[in-house]
């Protein structure tokens, strides 16, 4: 019944409730409980005239209680004790299982590591293998060459120089072997020049002993590449066997230290098993022991008797008033009631930023209005098709693509404007190509004169673009620094209102948790005295002003959460604007320093063009003054070439009206007058 009575008065005060929180809920709530306040320390004094004092008879089961609780003490701690040590040892193994696995995976990098050296020892012993075989080899057909004799001078000279000459290529061979080589195979054919005229007749007899110096020589050569070959061997096997060697060592520990670990994963498991017995136990025990102990203190506060009861009802009542004085300081403070004004408004004022975006469609919308009729009154003015079929899509596409359409039409009528100013020089060339007559000297006063105005156009479309850039870098600059500040500024009022709203919901709970904890006490304490409750009393135990409370922690817990949402939409805010923040000045950055280094390459660039310019002009100079009598026929070329009739300057003409209105249309979009 009191359930019901309470839900019956909060449906009556929640229209009340919500009137009062619409309009200013801070002076409503302190209303709410001063009036609390007045009606408390009325019915504290009508209390004193209702007390009586009451008989009471208690069973007293205080001995054996007290028996159970302490058997259940001892059986506590040597659970407790076997915790421990089943804690201590699971411990000590993970400490072994995780010295296990660093060995493991030391022992894993060094065979990884060990293997790779191996491998790469393996490649460079077969490589210096190959080379002392292949020297040797090379070695022995030349010793065979100089020691077998040929009946034919002609075809034994060209046997020795081939194989001889094998020898210069080999990388083992030493710098002094090589000459020894080349200056036998240099006496060695002049020789034979000498000596073919008489073979016919006779072989000088000292020509076959000639080449044993240099036989010796390599003989002593091969002796030396065949030893050094044979000590690589060795070493190369000695080398693969202490690597087998430790790789069996790392082999059988890392076999050793698997078992070992999984005897340790199968021990701790067990000691793992045994501790979740022991506590399941102790918490079966501990709980028991409390339920005793929490029986053997509820029959002794009924012990207590009724005598305690009046003083328990004053206090009460003196801990009421003096909560319900505490709750009206903290909400009278700044933190709650100026708070209050400062930010909780605010909340009504989302719509402010959606009301603005359709401000700015609006003008841009407007802006694309004016931009058709324009545009097509341009277009019969001149005489352009182009601007006509512009003005048709100005009209049914969105204010963004119109733009970049106007832009991009913009940049291919400049560059097809470039691209006819420039056709002077091709057709020079083109030109000086076709004529038959053009001497050599014309051929290059053309061609240095196409390079000069190549390089001179290039510079200065160079020079625009460094413009360009360095403007685009300090626009860039200036963008940065303003979203710093900016975002500084943004960031210094979230915080505030972050912050004053964070206190406001801490006063606002110590104001709540003051009331819930007393209310809550307050009913706790009134059902154990219920058996000695005043008789003549027509309301019953005395709970404290449970149906008002209840009233009153409702519109604070609204207040409350007013200020957490405040604090949450600040703190998404802010998140959502640092986000945004730090992808814009990544992206500038990124931007900044790619137009940087692109400036840095068009200046490098510029300079040298301008070195070319400079000794292309000299060219020219000099081979101008040898072609005075050739001036007068290059005259007429250029002439002939320049001169490309009325349709050109008309199509010139009616493209510079183009751009003009094309750059008027840019205005137009971006709000500027033009009139």
């Amino acid at each position: 019944m009191k359930r019901v009575a309470r839900i019956a008065a909060i449906a009556l005060a929640l229209p009340t409730l919500l009137a009062a929180t619409r309009n200013s809920p801070v002076p409503t709530v302190l209303n709410l409980l001063e009036a609390m306040l007045v009606k408390g320390k009325d019915e504290k004094q009508k209390e004193q005239v209702r007390f009586a004092t009451y008989k009471q008879f208690c069973v007293d089961t205080i001995q054996e209680k007290t028996k159970t609780i302490k058997d259940a003490e001892e059986a506590i701690s040597m659970l407790e004790a076997d915790a421990e040590k089943y804690d201590a040892d699971i411990a000590q193994l993970d400490e072994y299982i995780a010295k296990d696995d660093a060995n493991l995976l030391t022992w894993s990098g060094d065979k990884k590591k060990a293997s790779e050296v191996r491998k790469a020892e393996a490649a460079d012993y077969a490589k210096m293998h190959k080379d002392y075989s292949e020297s040797a080899g090379a070695l022995k057909r030349a010793i065979s060459s100089l020691e077998q004799g040929q009946p034919n001078v002609e075809v034994q000279a060209r046997g020795k120089f081939m194989q001889l000459t094998a020898l210069q290529d080999m990388p083992l061979i030493p710098t002094e072997a090589k000459e020894a080589v080349t200056s036998f195979l240099t006496q060695d054919a002049a020789k034979l020049q000498d000596e073919d005229a008489d073979l016919s007749r006779h072989r000088s007899p000292g020509y076959e002993f000639q080449s044993q110096g240099l036989i010796e020589l390599l003989k002593r050569l091969l002796d030396k590449f065949l030893d050094e070959r044979t000590k690589l061997e060795r070493e190369e096997v000695s080398a693969k066997h202490t690597f087998q060697l430790f790789i069996k060592d790392l082999d059988d520990q890392t076999k050793q230290t698997t078992v070992d670990r999984s005897d340790k994963i199968t021990t701790k498991t067990g000691k793992m098993e045994a501790m979740a017995t022991a506590k399941g136990n102790l918490a079966d025990v501990v709980k028991a022991r409390d339920g005793d102990k929490t029986y053997l203190n509820e029959v002794t506060t009924v012990c207590k008797g009724r005598a305690l009861a009046f003083k328990s009802d004053q206090d009460l009542r003196t801990e009421e008033i003096n909560a319900i004085s505490k709750a009206i300081e903290i909400i009278s403070s700044d933190a709650v009631s100026k708070s209050s004004e400062k930010h909780l408004q605010s909340l009504l004022q989302d719509s402010t930023g959606a009301a603005q975006v359709q401000l700015v469609m609006t003008l841009e919308n407007d802006r694309q209005a004016q931009l058709a009729p324009f545009l097509r009154k341009r277009a019969r003015s001149i005489g352009s098709f182009l601007l006509l079929q512009l003005a048709d899509k100005a009209a049914g596409n969105p204010f963004k693509r119109v733009r970049g359409m106007i832009r991009q039409l913009l940049i291919h009528l400049m560059e097809e404007a470039n691209k006819e100013a420039s056709h002077k020089g091709w057709c020079d060339s083109e030109l000086a190509t076709n004529e038959k007559t053009r001497k050599e000297k014309t051929d290059a006063i053309e061609a240095l004169q196409a390079e000069i105005e190549s390089l001179k156009a290039s510079m200065a479309k160079l020079g625009e673009e460094i413009a360009v850039l360095t403007e685009e870098l300090g626009t860039l600059e200036v963008t940065m620094g303003k979203a710093t500040v900016l975002r500084s500024s943004e960031k210094a009022s979230n915080s505030a209102a972050g912050a004053d709203a964070k206190a406001a919901q801490n006063a606002l709970s110590q104001a709540v948790a003051v009331l819930k904890d007393f209310y809550a006490k307050a009913g706790e304490a009134t059902m154990l005295q219920l058996r000695w409750q005043d008789p003549d009393s027509p309301d019953g135990p005395y709970q404290g002003m449970q149906a008002e409370s209840v009233g009153i922690v409702g519109l604070l817990e609204v207040i409350q959460s007013d200020f957490a949402r405040l604090e949450a939409e600040t703190r998404s805010s802010e998140i959502k604007a640092q986000k945004e923040y730090d992808a814009f000045m990544t992206a500038s950055r990124a931007a900044k320093d790619m137009k940087q280094t692109d400036l840095e390459h068009k200046n490098a660039q510029q300079q040298d063009e301008s070195q070319d310019l400079v000794v292309k002009e000299d060219d020219l100079e000099d081979t101008q003054s040898e072609l005075n009598t050739s001036l007068d026929y290059f005259d007429k070329l250029k002439s002939s070439c320049v001169n490309t009739g009325g349709n050109a300057a008309e199509r010139n003409a009616r493209r510079k009206e183009e751009i003009e209105t094309l750059q008027l249309a840019l205005k137009i979009l971006s709000g500027e007058d033009i009139s």
